[in-house]
């Protein structure tokens, strides 16, 4: 059985969704699932062959979020700059990122 919370996730892929979601250069990727009103996931990947500062920009309002969202690590749970729907980290070569954001 799925969790009630993981059903009501929907899914963002980095191929197909740059009117809610998108990033600052073409090496940098980045899939989500979206919890309208309650926060997201996202996946962040820097693809090219050297260190790059990452921009993913949100829609916050299409994705269902009135408010702000605090972003954190999942990984190392420190904080991630997150602000005006503007999630910002330098990712190494072919490294990555993954990303709790949530109502504060």
């Amino acid at each position: 059985m799925v969790h009630p919370e993981v059903e009501e996730a929907k899914w963002s892929a980095y191929w197909g969704d740059e009117r809610r979601v998108k990033t600052s250069r073409p090496e940098i990727k980045v899939s989500l699932y979206n919890r309208p009103g309650h926060g997201l996931v996202a996946v962040v990947v820097n693809t090219s062959g050297q260190e790059l500062p990452a921009e993913v920009i949100v829609d916050l309002a299409a994705l269902g979020h009135p408010r702000p969202l605090r972003a954190r690590d999942v990984l190392t749970d420190a904080e991630v700059p997150f602000s005006d729907g503007r999630l910002r980290a330098v990712l190494p070569s072919l490294g990555f990122l993954i990303v709790h954001a949530q109502h504060q």
